[in-house]
């Protein structure tokens, strides 16, 4: 006894072949709260001297988005990645856009600095996301039937 394939038919024109999976890949939606943040350090360093406070701005709105628009599957990766983002973030900026002194000590300092400065807000906002993750792992998705009973 042989199954023989069934034909599955083909999707209106337009339409995924596989269920719909609303949001935006982690790897897409971190990528771009990383080049934000750089974005906003480099401004706030060429606007006022130092990284300081529109990095952090920058940086918890795009965490914040980040997790309430990501896949449903990303979250975990989102949760855990959000302390690495404005590390290297500042980092990239810090040894991207000043100027270097070539002892590695006073280079490791003048980067390290800003990150330990920065350290309440990104403890803060990983807790932030990681709370918002967890609700969003945990909160009961709505069904197609449950929406279409209630409209009727």
């Amino acid at each position: 006894m042989t199954a023989e394939p069934t034909a599955r038919p083909e999707p209106p024109h337009g339409e995924a072949a596989g269920p719909r999976q609303g949001g935006l890949p982690a790897t897409a939606a971190l990528g771009a709260t990383l080049v934000f943040t750089v974005a906003a350090g480099w401004l706030d360093l060429h606007l006022y001297g130092t990284i300081g406070r529109l990095t952090s701005t920058v940086f918890v709105l795009g965490c914040v988005a980040t997790v309430l628009a990501v896949r449903r599957r990303g979250l975990l990766l989102v949760m855990l990645s959000t302390p690495l983002v404005p590390i290297l973030a500042i980092l990239i900026v810090v040894l991207a856009f000043t100027r270097h002194n070539p002892d590695t000590t006073v280079l490791l300092l003048s980067a390290a600095q800003p990150v330990v400065s920065h350290f309440p807000a990104i403890a803060g906002i990983t807790a932030l996301v990681a709370a918002l993750g967890a609700l969003r792992i945990f909160r009961p998705r709505r069904s197609t039937k449950d929406t279409e009973g209630r409209e009727s």
